[in-house]
């Protein structure tokens, strides 16, 4: 299963910090064989520092 997710409002909350929760989340998915990608309006400069926190 693919499973896509956004940037703001739903990976990173008004503080542009990632909850250890989500992250926890992401990788028992991963885990389970998932693949996790994001995708975002924003540009790839703003959105690559938390994607990289997220791989």
């Amino acid at each position: 299963m693919l499973i896509a997710l956004d940037l703001d409002g739903t990976v990173l909350h008004q503080d542009r910090v990632i909850s250890p929760g989500v992250q926890q989340a992401i990788s028992a998915a991963r885990s389970a064989g998932h693949l996790v990608t994001v995708i975002t309006g924003r540009r790839l400069e703003s959105a690559l520092p938390w994607a990289k926190e997220l791989a």
